[in-house]
């Protein structure tokens, strides 16, 4: 389960809230939410410096926490950007490795053009 924590006011928030729902989109086998930081009571301070924020659970455990998460993707992002971020700290497995693990044989190493 991803939990994405925003503020309705934070306009960074907004660009989370909406990256989101398109990752989702490529991802029906995780379950994403998304909370507002005031309706569950979260503190001022949490509030205005912690949001926009990841919390990512397995099982009931929680797995990783990312605060501040505009600190690394910036202000204005894309959904693929919010993507990597989430495959990079292993939070979501890539579609192409999803794929492979599905026809039963695993990446070994990739190769780019340089």
């Amino acid at each position: 389960m991803v939990i994405f924590i925003y503020e309705r006011i934070a306009l960074n928030c907004r660009t989370v809230v909406n990256c989101v729902k398109e990752v989702a989109k490529d991802y029906p086998h995780v379950k994403f939410c998304t909370i507002e930081a005031t309706s569950v009571g979260l503190s001022k301070h949490f509030k205005i410096s912690g949001v926009p924020a990841i919390l990512t659970y397995k099982g009931g455990e929680l797995l990783a926490s990312f605060v501040r998460i505009t600190e690394t993707l910036g202000d204005d992002f894309y959904p693929s950007d919010l993507e990597s971020f989430l495959i990079e700290n292993q939070v979501l497995v890539s579609i192409v490795e999803r794929t492979s693990f599905s026809l039963g044989f695993k990446i070994i190493s990739s190769f780019s053009d340089g």
